[in-house]
């Protein structure tokens, strides 16, 4: 198994997360202009959702011959799943970390990048053999 993880398609899944991630940080940060800061979460998660999946069906998996829809619909559908998994840590790490001396003025950017990366390694596996996995009915 480790040989997934020791791949040019795993290094372009880390990239296109990384890029993903960033896109999310950096549009909540322009839709805290025009709207309050939890709808700003909530679009800057589409944003980088968004952004995630096009460039994974582009960058890591473009042999997928599964239909476009059912792409995007398991893609969505294992980011809702881990979105609690996400939130749990964040707010996990934060006390955590808040009450660390020397940490205490990052903890919340710094619990929250660890959260963000944490599903990384599941999340490639289940892209790789189930949203992203040729389709046996196309």
């Amino acid at each position: 198994m480790i040989r997934f993880f020791l791949s040019l398609q795993f290094l372009k899944f880390v990239a296109v997360g990384g890029t993903a991630a960033f896109l999310n940080w950096a549009s909540c940060l322009v839709f805290l202009n025009w709207m309050p800061f939890s709808a700003a979460v909530i679009a800057a998660y589409v944003v980088g959702m968004t952004t995630g999946f096009v460039l994974n069906s582009f960058f890591v998996f473009p042999d997928s011959n599964k239909p476009w829809i059912k792409q995007a619909t398991g893609f969505f559908l294992v980011n809702i799943a881990f979105a609690p998994v996400v939130w749990g840590a964040s707010i996990g790490l934060n006390i955590l970390f808040s009450n660390v001396d020397g940490l205490r003025g990052y903890s919340t950017q710094l619990s929250h990048g660890i959260a963000v990366g944490l599903p990384a390694i599941l999340t490639f596996l289940i892209y790789k053999f189930f949203t992203f996995a040729g389709d046996k009915n196309a």
